[in-house]
């Protein structure tokens, strides 16, 4: 039986590998080989229910992913960076701690790992709540049953903090 190699063509080391770090290889490795960068929305609720989530965070770090999808520059990160980039962001809007050893501990990210990825999910939140043309996600998590939370603001003190 042959070593088994990745559509980047290069050899796994599976056996000694974690589980978590088996995922991120396998996940580089199939989008890596694809033009399609979908991001599911499901990581960004798994990866929640490790902090704990109320439906206030879950609504915004979903609101948060989403908006990852309207631009491009947003293809240039792994679905589990965005959707980790979206729970620290949500976190960090709602006033909260943004990235404990729990979440690092199962997402196998530190925050230096997403910050460039979080600093870009930040600057397209402020573009799409004044951009009109962009206003169908904006309008749908404004409504009462996703708790407003397109509404939310980045403070513009955390925008310096992120570097943005």
């Amino acid at each position: 039986m042959g070593e088994r190699v990745a559509a980047d063509g290069s050899v796994p080391p599976w056996p000694g590998m974690p589980a978590q770090r088996r995922g991120l290889f396998a996940e580089r490795a199939c989008v890596g080989g694809s033009d399609l960068h979908l991001v599911p929305l499901a990581r960004s609720c798994a990866r929640a229910q490790v902090c704990n989530p109320d439906e206030l965070l879950h609504f915004l770090s979903n609101y948060l992913t989403e908006l990852s999808l309207l631009d491009h520059i947003m293809m240039n990160f792994l679905p589990s960076q965005i959707a980790a980039a979206a729970v620290y962001l949500a976190n960090l809007m709602l006033r909260r701690p943004g990235w404990d050893g729990t979440l690092q501990h199962y997402s196998t990210y530190g925050v230096h790992d997403f910050l460039a990825c979080t600093r870009a999910l930040a600057q397209l939140h402020q573009a799409v709540s004044t951009n009109t043309q962009l206003a169908a996600i904006r309008e749908k998590y404004a409504s009462p049953r996703f708790q407003s939370v397109s509404r939310v603001p980045i403070s513009h003190t955390l925008m310096q903090q992120l570097g943005a």
